[in-house]
């Protein structure tokens, strides 16, 4: 093979690598494609009358929150698929329970649903736990 094919060659099989590898990459999270920002506060109620609340932090499809309350404390970390989240809450005490649920388009509500609790809602409520406006007043905060 003379050097202009080999220079070829080698080109096309750069670009294809190339190719390979950007198809494979998403926005981060793993599996996913998400179009919603979920940062923020968050609260709302459970079944029970609880409030429930918690800040999530998104990095593409990956959504944690280190604090959360829903009738019990602990974090959550989870997948997001567009508006579909999917997660595992690690409670205090050290059990953990598989929960998901769909926020709005827009991001700024959450219905979701842990099987100990079952189905609960929750409202953005401000970009974070020292800026938020608190549940049942109208929302002074914009995302």
């Amino acid at each position: 093979m003379n050097r202009k094919s080999a220079g070829l060659v080698i080109g096309m099989v750069a670009a294809i690598a190339v190719a390979v590898f950007q198809s494979g990459c998403d926005n981060g999270g793993g599996g996913g494609s998400t179009s919603v920002d979920v940062n923020g506060f968050y609260e709302g109620t459970t079944p029970n009358g609880s409030t429930c609340a918690a800040t999530f932090i998104q990095n593409g499809t990956s959504v944690v929150a280190p604090e959360v309350k829903i009738n019990r404390t602990g974090s959550i970390a989870g997948t997001l698929n567009n508006d579909h989240f999917t997660f595992t809450i690690t409670y205090t005490e050290g059990d953990t329970e598989n929960g998901a649920g769909d926020f709005t388009a827009d991001g700024m509500s959450f219905t979701g649903n842990l099987p100990s609790v079952g189905d609960f809602d929750f409202s953005w409520r401000g970009p974070d736990f020292a800026n938020h406006t608190p549940l049942g007043q109208p929302l002074g905060y914009t995302k």
